[in-house]
């Protein structure tokens, strides 16, 4: 018989493609980093508690500067589950 064709499943650059556009709909005053109230205007807009967003952000903001940089962002998005991280930020 012929193969199965297997579901796609997303390619790293396609994951940094998608941190890209995810970035550029975060950043909302476009200076090149995601602040904490950026993220919670976001998250919140989507029903998120407090707590969440603080989990959210933190897992987010690798080096711990208090902001997310393009390259924290698709470090995260390369490193956790892809789906569920993109759940979480309400992404779809």
């Amino acid at each position: 018989g012929s193969p199965r064709a297997r579901p796609a499943t997303p390619q790293p650059t396609d994951r940094s493609a998608l941190a890209d556009e995810l970035f550029e709909a975060l950043d909302a005053d476009a200076d090149g980093r995601i602040s904490y109230n950026e993220l919670r205007a976001h998250l919140h807009g989507s029903g998120y508690y407090q707590v969440t967003v603080d989990a959210i952000f933190g897992a987010m903001d690798l080096d711990s500067d208090g902001e997310v940089s393009r390259e924290e962002l698709r470090h995260v998005f390369s490193r956790y589950q892809f789906s569920a991280l993109r759940l979480a930020l309400g992404y779809r």
